[in-house]
C-alpha cells in the first residue's frame, strides 16, 4: 500500500523556541495513525504544517504523493480539518458559512450546501430548539426548550425574562 502522509525533517522554529524538531514519519494507506502527546508537544503545529497553514523552518510534507507547499490548493481539496479552537465569522448564519466554505473549495453549485443548512435547521427544530433573533445584534441564534442562553455572537442576555 502507498504512503499517504510523509513528513521529512519537519521543523518549526518560533524565534528561539522550537515548535517541532526534525520530525520524520509516514502513514500508509489503510493505516490508523494516532498522534498523541502532552500540551505543547507540537501536535497542532505539525497538523498546521502538514496543511500548509504555516510554513516549516526546515523539512517538507507530502500528502497523497504531492509536496504540500507546491500543491497546497489541490491537496487541501482532498482534506477536511476542524481545529478545536475554531473562530467563525460572527455575522454569518450557518447556511452562509456553508456557502462561503463551499465557494472556497471551488464549488459552483451551492445547492448541496443549501440543502445541508436547511436539513440541519430542521433537525435542530425537531430536537426542541427554536430560533430567536438577538435584540442587541440581530443575529439568529438557537435556543433549546425555551432556555435562555447568551447570544453566540455578542454574548447578550437581553432577550431573557
Amino acid at each position: 500500500m502507498g504512503i499517504v502522509v510523509a513528513a521529512r525533517g519537519l521543523t518549526k522554529l518560533y524565534g528561539r523556541r522550537t515548535g517541532v524538531h526534525e520530525l520524520d514519519f509516514e502513514v500508509r494507506q489503510g493505516e490508523v495513525f494516532g498522534y498523541l502527546g502532552p500540551n505543547g508537544a507540537g501536535k497542532t503545529t505539525t497538523i498546521r504544517l502538514m496543511l500548509d497553514l504555516i510554513r516549516p523552518s526546515q523539512g517538507h510534507v507530502e500528502l497523497f504523493g504531492s509536496e504540500v507547499r507546491q500543491n497546497s490548493v489541490q491537496v487541501r481539496r482532498r482534506l477536511g480539518y476542524l481545529p478545536g479552537d475554531t473562530r467563525l465569522y460572527e455575522r454569518l448564519t450557518g447556511g452562509e458559512l456553508l456557502e462561503y466554505f463551499a465557494s472556497l473549495r471551488g464549488l459552483k453549485d451551492l445547492s448541496e450546501a443549501k440543502k445541508l443548512a436547511a436539513t440541519r435547521r430542521q433537525q435542530s427544530l425537531l430536537q426542541g430548539y427554536t430560533g430567536n433573533e438577538c435584540s442587541e445584534c440581530h443575529n439568529f441564534t438557537m435556543v433549546r426548550n425555551g432556555t435562555c442562553e447568551k447570544c453566540d455572537t455578542c454574548g447578550s442576555t437581553s432577550g431573557c425574562s
